[in-house]
């Protein structure tokens, strides 16, 4: 599927400044995306400084000839009246009674991955990644929620979903609401709640050369082109399989780790999954306070996706993983009723989905019977990679509820350049160009167009039309 669809009819970022951006905004990193959005974006050669940026009558701001980014400026408050600290990620104390809108008409209109679009080149403009007060909210929020899941409070993550997110745990009601198809055909259905609205693609990489596109077929004596789903994601173990299924099966989507440190499902967006999967960490987390022993060691790096940990704060790391991170008073009965809770949730799912779940429930339950269960086998639920999975897995779900590519420019790029370039690598073609080869006439030519352009910058349209006479 086209990646403009995804965001909201917005074209994807082109200049270096605004793919940096589209990263860092939909991996949450909202210190780092307001700093780059108040940065100007490089400026063209030659350009004239143009006005100051306007704001336009729906709050967003748009960038103009200068191609700077353009901000209301911020009064300290959030999304409806919500105070925000916003040059800290994680220092959101009134999570749980902040009145943020939902996942409605508000934030299903924000955007975290690319966001709105400057200027067009008519008027001169370089256009660009915009973010307003509403937007960076909404990140802010997505940062909160995933540390709080890194930091094993997985309740405050769970009222902050439901309060700001809410679709991405609660479908929507309808026929057959409360059981998912037992082929788990979720990927191109669920993104706002609703299967009939913003279907997401069922492949992230429909771009990527395909053996089944119109391009003329490839003799058979020569090795075919890589398919689009033989990929393998890089945070899977060796027991996953792909990270999309050509059918929409969840059950090749690769249910879980051999040694229970990734979530089951991991890579699905589903609200049954995601709910399931943050409950079950959830009972993992009360089971650290009944039981704690050596400390979690969260991670400072979580991949994609964390920014730096700071102490203190409604997320902060809770020594031995004991403590308030998951509530404060948990006993072993509450434990056992919240694990009866899993079992019920679990058999609201398909059979395939089903029977996952039921065994990574019962897995999880054994913990109780080791008195060392970080040396156990069962030691990769105790894990922060887990954590880490599925705080990544949230983020990816919370984009979706918006209608967003739960995937940055940057990541699509780098796939993208990989498959082609090990495509040429199976075909023993050259990817240099000509000019850094042995011919001495192209270098000539090379540095003589340097030379003719001076510090304006090297352009690849302007070399090509560049007259050699």
């Amino acid at each position: 599927m086209d990646r403009t669809k995804m965001n909201g009819g917005n074209p994807a970022p082109t200049c270096l400044h605004d793919i940096i951006l589209d990263y860092v905004t939909s991996a949450a990193y909202s210190s780092t995306a307001r700093s780059l959005a108040q940065s100007s974006r490089p400026r063209r050669p030659g350009s004239m400084p143009g006005p100051d940026p306007g704001v336009t009558e729906n709050g967003a701001g748009y960038a103009r000839e200068t191609g700077d980014a353009a901000i209301p400026p911020h009064d300290g408050k959030g999304d409806g009246g919500m105070d925000v600290d916003v040059d800290v990620d994680v220092d959101m104390e009134p999570m749980a009674d902040g009145k943020g809108k939902g996942s409605g008409s508000g934030l299903s209109k924000m955007t975290a991955g690319t966001l709105e679009i400057g200027a067009g080149t008519a008027d001169g403009g370089t256009g660009g990644i915009v973010l307003d007060e509403q937007k960076m909210v909404s990140i802010e929020w997505r940062r909160a929620i995933i540390n709080s899941i890194l930091n094993g409070a997985i309740h405050r993550a769970e009222e902050a979903l439901n309060t700001h997110f809410p679709t991405v745990l609660t479908e929507a009601p309808g026929p057959g609401h409360g059981v998912l198809p037992s082929n788990g055909d979720w990927s191109s259905s669920w993104t706002n709640g609703n299967s009939n609205s913003h279907s997401a693609p069922q492949s992230q990489d429909s771009a990527l050369p395909s053996s089944s596109s119109s391009s003329p077929p490839i003799p058979s004596h020569l090795p075919q082109p890589y398919s689009a789903f033989q990929f393998p994601h890089s945070t899977s173990s060796s027991s996953s399989t792909v990270m999309f299924a050509s059918n929409g099966s969840s059950s090749a989507l690769g249910p879980s780790s051999s040694d229970h440190s990734l979530p089951v499902l991991h890579h699905s967006s589903h609200p049954a999954h995601v709910r399931l999967n943050l409950r079950i960490q959830s009972f993992i987390e009360s089971f650290r306070q009944l039981a704690p022993s050596s400390p979690s060691s969260p991670s400072s790096s979580m991949g994609s996706l964390t920014s730096s940990m700071h102490n203190g704060g409604p997320s902060a790391a809770v020594p031995g993983g004991a403590g308030t991170a998951a509530g404060g008073g948990v006993t072993l009965t509450h434990a056992l009723t919240a694990a009866q809770g899993l079992h019920a949730e679990a058999k609201k799912l398909g059979p395939e989905d089903r029977a996952v779940y039921l065994q990574e429930i019962k897995d999880v339950g054994a913990l109780f019977a080791y008195t060392d269960p970080e040396t156990s086998i069962l030691k990769g639920f105790l894990e922060q990679g887990r954590r880490i999975v599925l705080a990544e897995q949230v983020n990816r779900a919370i984009l979706r509820s918006q209608g967003l590519d739960p995937q940055s420019q940057l990541e699509h790029i780098s796939r993208r350049v990989t498959a082609l370039w090990a495509l040429m690598a199976d075909y023993n073609v050259d990817p240099r160009p000509p000019w850094t080869g042995a011919d001495g006439q192209s270098k000539e030519q090379l540095a003589a167009f340097a030379k003719a352009v001076g510090r304006g910058g090297f352009r690849l349209r302007d070399y090509v039309a560049h007259s050699w006479a």
